[in-house]
C-alpha cells in the first residue's frame, strides 16, 4: 500500500501547497483530516501547517518527501466551509492561501504547541437516574436530593451550574455516579458571565415592524437587506428581534461584526439582557490569546449561538450560522489595510451566499 501524501498550506508568501509522507507510522498520524493542524519540517525549523488534500502520489519522489512530524489530531479540524471561503478571499484579493489561511487563526492555533481547550464536566442522568426516586435518598442529605431533582428536570448539568446550587454539589454529583444514576462527559467550558434580569422589549414602531416582518418573510433564502436610520432610531432592536426569530431553530448561530472594539461591550450587554439563554462570545484583539483561543472554539463547536467580533471574525468556523449582521456596515474599519486587504463586508455577502 502506497504512503499517503499530504498536501499542506503554510505561513509562507508562496501560493501553494507543499507534500509532506503522513508518517503513518505514527498512532496519531493514522487519523488525520482535512483542516487538521499539524506540525511539518520546513527549512532548518519546525513549522504548523493545515492539510488541504490526502493524495496517494505527489509530483515530487517519494524520497525527497519528509514525513510531517506531528498531526494535533485531538483537535477539531477547520471545516469545509471556511476552508473554502478563505481560499475564494486569498484568490480574490491576491494572496497567498497559506498565509491568508494561518493569519485567520487565533494565535495559539498558529504556535507549536497543542491548543489546550478550557473544558469542565458536563453530567447527565442515566436510565437508572431517570427512573429513581427522589423520595429514596434520605432526607438529611438536602444537595444530593436537590441536585438529582434538579437534574431529572435540567437532564443536564455543568460544574459551574452545580456550583450555582450548593458548593458540595460537585462531591454530590460525583456520589450520584458512583450510584450509577448519573454520567459525565469532557465538554468546552463556557465563560462566566454575571446573571442580569431580562430586560422588557420596547414596543415596535411601524418602521421596525416593518423591517422585521420583510426580512424574516424569507428566512432560508440568501437576501441582503440595508437598515438606513441615524443613530438612536432603533436599529439594534430590529437586530434582537431578529436574532430572536432565528435562535428559534435548533442550534442556529449567529455571527454580528462590529467595526470597532469598543462597541462590542455596549453590544453585548443590550444583547446578555434580552438573549440570557443563548451563549454569547466576542472575538476581538483586546482578548488574551488563550481568550481568544477560546472563544474561537466555542463558536467552533457550536457551543456559541450569538458570536460578536471584529472583522477578522468572517473567518470564523460557525457549523450552524443561519444569520449575518454588520453593524455600521459603511465603516472603513472593516478594511484590512496590511497583509490580505480584504473588506470583511464584502466577504460577509459571499459567505452568506454560499451558505444558501
Amino acid at each position: 500500500m502506497p504512503p499517503s501524501i499530504l498536501k499542506i498550506a503554510l505561513d509562507v508568501p508562496l501560493d501553494r501547497l507543499f507534500d509532506y509522507l503522513n508518517g503513518d507510522h505514527l498512532s496519531e498520524n493514522r487519523h488525520v483530516q482535512i483542516g487538521q493542524r499539524v506540525l511539518v519540517p520546513f527549512g532548518n525549523r519546525n513549522q504548523i501547517g493545515i492539510v488541504m488534500a490526502i493524495a496517494d502520489s505527489s509530483d515530487v519522489p517519494l524520497e525527497k518527501l519528509k514525513p510531517i512530524a506531528q498531526a494535533f489530531t485531538a483537535e477539531t479540524p477547520l471545516d469545509a466551509e471556511m476552508l473554502a471561503l478563505i481560499k475564494f478571499s486569498a484568490d480574490y484579493y491576491q494572496y497567498p492561501f497559506g498565509q491568508a489561511l494561518l493569519s485567520a487563526l487565533p494565535a495559539r492555533l498558529r504556535q507549536i504547541a497543542p491548543a489546550v481547550s478550557r473544558k469542565q464536566y458536563c453530567y447527565h442522568l442515566t436510565d437508572a437516574g431517570i427512573a429513581a426516586d427522589v423520595e429514596q435518598i434520605p432526607k438529611k442529605q438536602k444537595v444530593l436530593r436537590n441536585v438529582l431533582a434538579t437534574l431529572q428536570t435540567a437532564k443536564q448539568l455543568t460544574e459551574a451550574e452545580l456550583d450555582e446550587i450548593s458548593g458540595t454539589a460537585r462531591k454530590a454529583v460525583k456520589a450520584l455516579v458512583d450510584l450509577g444514576f448519573a454520567a459525565s462527559e469532557q465538554v468546552l467550558a463556557l465563560q462566566r458571565v454575571m446573571v442580569t434580569t431580562p430586560s422588557e422589549a420596547p414596543q415596535l414602531n411601524d418602521e421596525q415592524a416593518h423591517a422585521v416582518q420583510t426580512i424574516m418573510a424569507q428566512p432560508h433564502i440568501f437576501n441582503a437587506w440595508l437598515l438606513n436610520g441615524i443613530t438612536g432610531s432603533g436599529k439594534t432592536e430590529v437586530y434582537i428581534r431578529l436574532m430572536q426569530q432565528v435562535l428559534q431553530q435548533p442550534d442556529a448561530q449567529i455571527l454580528v461584526l462590529v467595526p470597532e472594539i469598543n462597541l462590542t461591550p455596549q453590544l453585548e450587554a443590550r444583547f446578555r439582557s434580552r438573549l440570557p439563554s443563548f451563549p454569547l462570545v466576542s472575538l476581538h484583539s483586546n482578548l488574551s490569546e488563550s481568550e481568544r483561543l477560546h472563544h474561537w472554539q466555542l463558536a467552533q463547536w457550536g457551543v456559541a449561538k450569538i458570536i460578536i467580533g471584529t472583522r477578522l471574525s468572517i473567518f470564523t468556523p460557525l457549523p450552524n450560522l443561519k444569520l449575518l449582521i454588520i453593524d455600521e456596515e459603511h465603516d472603513s474599519s472593516y478594511k484590512q489595510q496590511d497583509s490580505m486587504r480584504y473588506h470583511a463586508r464584502d466577504v460577509a455577502m459571499v459567505r452568506a451566499k454560499r451558505l444558501n
